[in-house]
């Protein structure tokens, strides 16, 4: 499993190769906004918990 997942990231970082900035931004930016909405879910989850 693990070395099947280390092969997909090999691909995903090939493909990016040939992407332009404007695309890499979006990539970039939407990843960020993916992080900082699963950040906020486990705070709240924790709230949730402790209330």
């Amino acid at each position: 499993m693990k070395e099947e997942k280390k092969k997909q990231i090999r691909d995903i970082m090939g493909d990016l190769k040939y992407l332009d900035k404007e695309s890499l931004a979006l990539l970039r930016d939407n990843a960020n906004l993916l992080r900082r909405r699963d950040e906020l879910g486990r705070r709240e989850e924790k709230e949730d918990k402790t209330a």
